[in-house]
Order: C-alpha cells, then structure tokens, then sequence
C-alpha cells in the first residue's frame, strides 16, 4: 500500500457517496483486497460498437469491427454483468467506437443495473443534448468522460476530426452540471503534447472537473507513430511532478486501485469486454483470453489472474510503456488486421491450454535486450512516423496521412 497512492484513489472515488449501493459494494471490495489480500474484479469496460461519428486521428477502435459477428445484446450483456457482479464488480465504463449512436444503449443501460452499480459513460458528446444527458441521468449513467485532446479549440477539434467539437464539449459539461452528472475530461497523453495536456488540466481545473488521462497506444491510426511512445523519462515526470501538482484534477485508472497502490490493474481489477464477447484485460490492451460466449467469466477471469504479466502488478501502464509485456504480445503484432489479438493465435507468442490451464509462450530474443537499445532499435524500425488513416467503419481502408506534432 502505497499513502499517496490510496489518498488518491479516495479522493476521486467521492461520487461514490452519492450511490449508497455501490459504496458498500467497493468497500466490501477494498476489505477483501487489503485486508484479505484477495483478488476481486473492480471494473469492466464495454466497448459496445466499433461505429464513429469523429475522426481521433489516435483510435484504435477501427480495429473492432469483424465481418460475420454479432456484437453482444442488451441481454447477453445482463448476463455477464450478473456474473461479473459475483466477482466483485461495482462499475461499468461504456465505450465504443462512439457508444451514444448505438440504438440500443438505453436497453444497455438498464441491464448493468445502475441502481446498485456505477455506471460510466465515455463520449465524444457530437451526439448529446440537454435533454438527451438528462435522459441519460435518470437511466442511472453516474459520470460522463467527455472526450477532449487540446484547451485550444481548433488543435482539439484537429485530432478529434470533428468540426466544432470543443465547443459541444464545453456545452455537454454545463449540462452534466445542471443535471448532477460527475463529468471529467477524457484525454490522451502522448511523448510529444505534454504541454497541451497540462492546458486541459488547467482548463479542468478552472471549471472543477476532473481529468480521466489515457496514455498513448500505438495501434489503430497511430500504429506508425513509434516516436510518440512514452519513454521512462515520461514515466518519471508522469509519478513525480505531474501527479503532484494536477493530483486534485488528474486520474489514470493505475493509480485509483482497490490494492492502494500505484499499479497496472489489468487482468485483475479490470477486464474489458469486446463488442463480441471476447475479454481483454484493458480496452487498450488488444490481448483476447477467450470469449465469454464459449466460456464463464470465471474461467476466464482464473486465466487472467494467473497470467505472469498481470500477477506481477507492474508499476508501468503494461501497454503504453516498454515492457516485457507490450514487447512479446503487442510489438510482434502491431499491425495485426484486426482486435484484439487471441492469444492462443498470437503469431509469434501463441499460448496454449494444457489440461485446462494456460501454458505461456516462452520469450523472444528481443526481450533480452535493455530498454535504451530496444527504443533506439524501434525508431530507427519505425522512423517514417505516419498516421494512417483508417476509416472509422472499415479496418481495411489503410491510408497513410501527413502528422503533424502538437507541442
């Protein structure tokens, strides 16, 4: 347990307080984590469509979509949340793609139970009006994450690819206010914007919300841009003077866990759900253990936890930092046609089930050497930075666009 850590965690999990059910739900997670040093399930994350109505010329959601499949229904996604409520589960965090366009949300809603449950909603908000975010508050969603990546209007509206976007932005955050919504600002933090990053924590700060900070991945549209990489010079900014000065405003999902310290909760307090039924321990982690069509979430979840990644409880974001991780499973497979990736087909690290248990696959080469030699090896691989310019509804509309660095 890590004080700093376990303050920070407290401080943004307040809207808890105002949704009794789900509080006695987390403490009951919290006693058993710290106190009987058990492994419980605290999240899950839905991506629920791979459509957009924006163009973030950092998604890795055009990789979702998979000719043939049906993407889970309102009822099957009871289901799960009923079994993931045994494990431990008190909240949901929806996603796409862009979750408010699908029709069906509302039914999505409801069988997540937010009577008892916390129910977050990640949007884009292009879609929303005042009276849509009211109908969303009385279905139960409890937070939104509105999506924003500059304080400058037309830098933000620039990587979102959506004309106008901050300004509805601006305007979904006074609705959430005026209809009691907690609201943060969901925003990406990449080697090259730290600047711009700080601006939205300011403007954050100076409307009294939060900031839900994600770290770049490299995949989707950004899988050519290994320059932007967070590097252990961004690490040791990020733990130190970033998390010092913006800790009333920032929160990354590694440093509010129910363990109170500063970790990667992957494939153990988190698991995320594909628009197919397939689990993954993150929404940006792209590694599949098995589909919750063919297998219990308990399985699954028993795979999870004995995953050597995940049981080690890194203090890097497993994916967005140089791991041994992102190395072996995400780096050998970085332009993969489609997520996520199963890793019982991983092309160079296929895991296999023997009597029921997973049976890892031994480590590559690559992983031996140290973290300075591979990161110079990997530019100098990937030097021709690109965007590539995935359509938001087709994985095979690979094009490659201009970037341009933001400061």
């Amino acid at each position: 347990m890590e004080l700093r850590a376990l303050r920070h965690t407290l401080h943004h999990s307040r809207f808890l307080f105002k949704h009794p059910r789900a509080l006695v739900r987390a403490g009951i997670g919290l006693f058993r984590t710290m106190v009987l040093k058990q492994t419980r399930l605290r999240v899950v994350e839905w991506v629920i469509n791979y459509e957009c109505d924006s163009h973030c010329v950092f998604c890795y959601a055009t990789k979702y979509n998979e000719d043939g499949k049906k993407p889970l229904s309102p009822a099957e996604i009871g289901k799960i949340w009923l079994d993931a409520e045994k494990e431990g589960a008190f909240l949901s965090i929806i996603l796409g793609g862009e979750p408010t366009i699908r029709p069906d949300l509302d039914e999505i809603i409801k069988a997540m139970h937010p009577e008892r449950n916390i129910i977050v909603l990640v949007t884009n908000s292009l879609s929303l009006t005042r009276d849509r975010v009211f109908e969303l508050k009385k279905l139960g969603v409890a937070v939104f994450h509105c999506s924003l990546d500059g304080a400058d209007p037309e830098l933000n509206d620039k990587n979102r690819g959506a004309p106008g976007h901050f300004n509805q932005v601006m305007k979904v955050v006074q609705w959430c206010k005026e209809a009691g919504i907690d609201v943060y600002f969901s925003s990406m933090l990449s080697h090259s914007n730290r600047k711009e990053f700080i601006k939205v924590l300011e403007l954050a700060r100076s409307l009294d919300i939060g900031v839900s900070g994600a770290l770049v991945v490299t995949q989707g549209r950004y899988e050519e841009t290994w320059d932007e990489r967070l590097t252990e010079e961004d690490r040791t900014w990020i733990f130190g003077d970033l998390l010092k000065e913006y800790s009333d405003v920032l929160r990354f999902d590694w440093n509010t866990n129910l363990t109170g310290a500063y970790e990667c909760p992957a494939g153990r307090e988190k698991v995320s759900v594909s628009l197919y039924g397939e689990i993954m321990s993150c929404v940006a982690n792209h590694l599949g253990f098995g589909s919750l069509r063919d297998e219990s979430l308990s399985t699954i979840l028993r795979r999870t936890n004995e995953f050597t990644h995940f049981q080690d409880k890194n203090p890097k974001c497993l994916i967005s930092f140089d791991t041994e991780y992102r190395r072996k499973y995400m780096d050998a497979a970085y332009d993969a046609e489609s997520l996520p990736l199963d890793i019982f087909k991983h092309p160079s690290s296929p895991a296999k089930l023997v009597d029921g248990k997973m049976v890892e696959a031994t480590s590559p080469p690559e992983l031996e050497l140290d973290e300075e030699t591979y990161y110079k090896k990997s530019l100098e691989e990937h030097a021709d930075a690109k965007v590539i310019d995935y359509a938001s509804n087709s994985r095979y509309s690979r094009k490659e666009i201009e970037r341009e660095k933001v400061g």
